[in-house]
């Protein structure tokens, strides 16, 4: 029986090619589909940021508005060299924000506000075994000054600010042959307050050479 080779040959490499132009088919239909799949996830991502700053956006609570009145209620770290602590710090602030809205950015909108207001803390120290006196005396330590601060809202419900503060510090001796002094003094501030509510928020204050430095509480606004 006669068998044409070359025929036989010539389907081989027909069917070789077909397989290879499939194969190469496949290879280019696998890159792009790793492509679009890649560039899928990439607009997933885009689009959930996206909705996210807009979402930030549409619900952004401001923090301090003109004609607030904020209560503040905080316990601080009591430090008086020489003297031993009964007693944290204990301290309230009244401010009242006179302006607001004033700064107008692109990232962060209509921002910034003042307010001014007064804070009074309280505290007691004891001390033993003074030169001279057999008895414990004890210190009260009292704090009444006048302060304003400027405010800017970064992040949405967090209020951050930084102020002066200026009044004076009264001590108050248990003993009489100790004199009781006023003082004046002024010191620098900052903190920030994060509102869990419209009216409720935690706060965190630093403030500058000052009894206490540090105090952390709450704030109610009005």
């Amino acid at each position: 029986m006669y068998v044409n080779k070359p025929c036989i040959f010539a389907k081989e490499r027909i069917r070789m090619r077909t397989k290879l132009s499939k194969r190469k088919d496949m290879k280019t239909i696998k890159k792009w589909l790793d492509m679009w799949n890649s560039k899928f996830c990439v607009l997933c991502v885009a689009c959930l940021l996206v909705s996210i700053h807009a979402d930030a956006q549409i619900n952004k609570t401001s923090v301090a508005q003109k004609g607030d009145f904020n209560l503040g209620l905080t316990i601080g770290t009591p430090m008086i060299k020489g003297w031993n602590a009964v007693m944290p710090v204990i301290s309230a602030d009244a401010s009242w924000v006179v302006l607001s809205e004033f700064i107008d950015t692109k990232t962060f909108g209509k921002n910034g506000s003042v307010d001014v207001g007064v804070y009074y803390g309280f505290s007691t120290y004891k001390q033993d075994n003074l030169p001279g006196i057999d008895e414990e005396n004890q210190l009260l330590y009292h704090s009444v000054l006048l302060r304003s601060a400027f405010h800017f809202q970064f992040v949405d419900k967090l209020d951050t600010y930084a102020g002066i503060m200026s009044g004076a510090n009264i001590r108050s001796y248990s003993n009489n042959s100790l004199t009781n002094d006023v003082s004046f003094v002024y010191n620098l501030y900052a903190g920030a307050k994060y509102y869990f509510s419209p009216k409720f928020a935690g706060k965190l204050e630093f403030i500058e050479d000052f009894t206490p430095w540090l105090s952390a509480g709450v704030s109610f606004k009005f």
